[in-house]
């Protein structure tokens, strides 16, 4: 019964990604569907991602690449918070370790995953959190 119970941690969870390139995105997906999670795959661009955040009634969860193509990941997960008015958690993966980012990340409560990272440890921190 135990196995079942972490095969499905994230059952019933809404869990946005944020991220440009389409092979990372379909193997988070995959993973977290395992997992029993609802992936919402939302856009970085403005006019998509208002369009698709019309339809979602709440998000449990945010992961997000940092550096996207037109803008990054803490600009949306500030823009996702404020638009569910919900200080949702939130990770951001990147290969960025400068001082600035890692303070910025603080100050918005977000954890911050270092690549090169494996899609089940990702899966395994947003279990936690």
């Amino acid at each position: 019964m135990k196995a079942r119970d972490t095969r499905r941690s994230l059952l019933g969870k809404s869990i946005a990604i944020i991220e440009d390139n389409p092979v990372i995105v379909e193997a988070y997906r995959q993973v977290l569907t395992e997992k029993g999670a609802h992936v919402l795959v939302l856009s970085e661009y403005e006019a998509e991602l208002d369009v698709q955040l019309a339809s979602i009634d709440h998000l449990d969860f945010i992961l997000s690449d940092y550096r996207l193509k037109q803008t990054t990941g803490d600009q949306l997960i500030q823009k996702l918070r404020e638009n569910f008015n919900d200080d949702v958690p939130a990770i951001i993966v990147t290969a960025d370790t400068s001082p600035s980012h890692m303070h910025l990340f603080e100050n918005l409560n977000v954890q911050v995953l270092h690549k090169p990272i494996s899609f089940h440890e990702v899966t395994q921190q947003i279990e936690q959190i």
